[in-house]
């Protein structure tokens, strides 16, 4: 896996085993996601998805007790110069990453390490798995200070935990936890504090093992099946399923198969 040589003030970047993780790591403001720190996400992930990076699996998760305060409300971290306005760096910074996290060519994993608030809970929302610790929570505080809720949750929260939880996360802004956050289908597993940096160390090398493609293919279809009918979907299976049969990984899998053996994919 080629070396990261960029400079990076409010992430921490590395690369293992064909796992590439990022670290939220502006503890002053709890990782609140200021511009700057948004923009060198937005380059750690162009280094991960260089064709050469050897990145099969993107973790991120946030340094101390916090996954992701939000956005940040400090003066002058928004960059607008211009009339007021408190879209600005939705349009500016925060809505390219969240696009650009929909559209990754390989898995995404948010390892959820504490407090995911604001557009931090939509960041973490934002994972293919979505793994927490079990002193984590969530909390949709926008209503707290009278703004509406962002990061796509308006899109995302809707279809994942239906329109009445929705609604309560962002009217009520409580704080949900790790656990009611799994009953309600947010996360996928939760884990004790001292043991989620292993557990999604391993769950992550074993995504980064598996046919790096097909994972690319079936993350676009789950994100863009929430917009076709049924019978579009069924095309674009058929469409995809000729373009990973096409695959060496597919090779790979049937000759596993018929010979009883455990198969080893290559990520082409």
């Amino acid at each position: 896996m080629n070396a990261i040589t960029a400079k990076f003030e409010q992430i921490i970047v590395a690369g293992h085993d064909g796992v590439g993780t990022i670290t939220l790591n502006n503890p002053v403001l709890k990782n609140a996601a200021t511009p700057a720190m948004v923009r060198e996400i937005m380059a750690a992930l162009d280094a991960f998805e260089a064709p050469d990076s050897g990145v099969r699996c993107i973790v991120m998760s946030g340094s101390g007790n916090a996954f992701c305060s939000g956005g940040s409300l400090r003066p002058g971290d928004s960059e607008n110069t211009g009339p007021a306005d408190a879209g600005y760096t939705l349009e500016a910074t925060h809505n390219p990453l969240i696009l650009r996290l929909r559209g990754l060519t390989v898995p995404f994993i948010t390892a959820v390490n504490g407090a995911a608030v604001g557009f931090g809970a939509s960041l973490a929302l934002m994972g293919d798995l979505v793994l927490a610790a079990s002193s984590s929570f969530f909390l949709h505080g926008f209503r707290n200070v009278g703004l509406i809720p962002d990061g796509g949750a308006t899109w995302m929260l809707p279809r994942v935990i239906g329109r009445a939880r929705a609604m309560e996360m962002s009217l009520l802004g409580e704080r949900l936890s790790a656990a009611q956050a799994f009953e309600w289908g947010i996360v996928n597993r939760v884990y004790e504090d001292d043991e989620l940096i292993a557990q999604v160390r391993r769950v992550a090398v074993s995504i980064a093992t598996g046919p790096t493609r097909s994972f690319a293919i079936t993350r676009r279809l789950y994100w863009d099946g929430a917009e076709r009918c049924f019978e579009e979907q069924l095309a674009a299976e058929r469409q995809a399923q000729r373009a990973v049969g096409a695959t060496e990984d597919y090779q790979e899998g049937v000759a596993a198969f018929r010979q009883r053996r455990a198969p080893v994919f290559k990520g082409r």
